[in-house]
């Protein structure tokens, strides 16, 4: 995953996380890849709002023989303001709670921000680090009374072309004249649809046109029983169909078709 692809990602990530009671955290349209604070349109964006931005990336030292590896570094702003707010306590620390993040102050904010990226573990293909957070700090802009901010740096293991992260955890269960099939993948951005491809013999389709498809019941279904087989032994190919662009759907470009193969006996 690029810098690019990795902003996006983080993006889609703030944009679904959510509190515990009630709510998103930040409106979709107040998340912004950005390389400088738009002050002068932030009085127009819902609060709260996440800006980020790349810091750049950098080789790592203990991986020469990977130069495709880089550190990638980020920062996510996170503002939030209260109204009324005289003082700056409630911009800070909350107050006057309604639905979402209204009335969240900026360190609680803060804290989903960490929580959501840091949920991510390597299985993600975006493992990221957190690394720092600067102090709250005020900003004055007219139209915005107390508006309090504070910035939070990670840092992610990435490479300098774009990757797509393959299914995990296929698993096939065979039985009378019939398969289960389930697995998993990580949300992303740039998801189309998953394609799964059944051959006959212990030799799995290679493309996503190879063999029998498999019906599924949604694009994003992770599981489905494959049924009116004859006995025998199948194979099975999981393909995850990528499109960067998403537009128009139904063309796949930058498309990545990474696959997870299992075989399973029907009896």
């Amino acid at each position: 995953m690029n810098d690019w692809q990795m902003l996006k990602q983080v993006q889609y990530l703030l944009r679904l996380a959510a509190w515990a009671d009630t709510g998103v955290v930040f409106p979709a349209k107040s998340v912004i890849p950005t390389c400088r604070m738009p002050e002068q349109t932030l009085a127009g964006l819902a609060m709260p709002v996440a800006i980020l931005t790349s810091d750049g990336s950098s080789t790592d030292p203990e991986r020469q023989e990977q130069p495709g590896l880089v550190g990638l570094e980020f920062t996510v702003y996170a503002l939030a303001n209260n109204q009324g707010d005289q003082y700056g306590e409630a911009s800070l620390m909350g107050a006057n709670r309604a639905t979402g993040s209204s009335g969240r102050g900026l360190l609680e904010i803060a804290g989903e921000v960490r929580a959501t990226l840091l949920q991510i573990g390597p299985k993600s293909g975006l493992p990221i680090i957190f690394r720092a957070q600067s102090a709250p700090a005020a900003s004055e802009i007219a139209a915005l009374p107390y508006l309090t901010q504070l910035g939070i740096k990670f840092s992610a293991l990435g490479t300098t072309f774009r990757t797509y992260q393959p299914p995990f955890g296929l698993a096939a269960t065979g039985g009378a004249g019939q398969v289960a099939l389930t697995w998993a993948a990580m949300p992303r951005f740039d998801f189309l649809r998953f394609v799964l491809r059944r051959a006959s013999g212990a030799t799995p389709p290679a493309t996503v046109s190879d063999g029998t498809g498999v019906t599924l019941a949604s694009d994003g279904a992770v599981s489905v029983t494959n049924t009116g087989l004859s006995a025998g032994t199948y194979s099975y190919s999981l393909f995850v169909l990528y499109d960067d662009v998403r537009s128009p759907p139904t063309t796949v470009s930058g498309t990545s078709t990474p696959q997870t193969v299992i075989s399973v006996t029907v009896t």
